[in-house]
């Protein structure tokens, strides 16, 4: 639920530049509780330097929440052109495991009714068939990865058997 702030009343009063120029200030880490209530008053603001510092703390509590989802933007994109569709898949199953576990740990035995259980189970169930899917999938673009490099090779040093031992020593299956 988002909090009603006087300041915002207020900008909504101003014309987009205005505005823009506020959002400016206030973005800038910089930028004191005073010197946003400055600009405020001097732009006919008559409220509290209480308000705006609360404003000023929410606006900087959605700017590192911004920035946070901007940065985990970024590092998707550098996984995606470093390694592939894979490699988000492996870290989306993980964050899911991650999470299912901490469910489970957080649940003490006399609160979890037999639903809770179910979907758990069926949740954990889930997961390990997705987790094998993934490894499956890895494993088939590794053969064709080494068999593509071995037909490359005029002297054929790698074998398509000794592609698929290798693929059963890393991967398991």
């Amino acid at each position: 639920m988002s909090r009603h702030f006087k300041v915002d009343e207020f900008l909504q009063t101003k014309t987009p530049e205005e505005r823009a120029e506020y959002d400016a200030i206030a973005r800038d880490a910089r930028t004191t509780v005073d010197a946003a209530q400055a600009w405020l008053v001097e732009h006919g603001y008559d409220g509290s330097r209480h308000s705006t510092a609360n404003h000023k703390k929410s606006f900087d509590e959605v700017l590192k929440g911004v920035r946070r989802s901007a940065e985990m933007a970024s590092s998707f994109g550098q996984v995606l052109r470093e390694g592939g569709t894979e490699h988000i898949n492996e870290a989306v199953l993980g964050r899911f495991q991650q999470l299912l576990m901490g469910k489970l740990m957080e649940m003490e035995a006399e609160d979890a009714d037999t639903g809770d259980l179910l979907k758990l189970a069926m949740s954990v169930r889930q997961t390990i068939g997705s987790a094998k899917d993934l490894r499956k999938m890895l494993a088939e673009k590794f053969e064709q990865e080494m068999t593509a490099e071995a037909q490359k090779r005029t002297d054929r040093t790698i074998t398509p058997e000794q592609i698929a031992d290798a693929r059963k020593r890393i991967f398991g299956c």
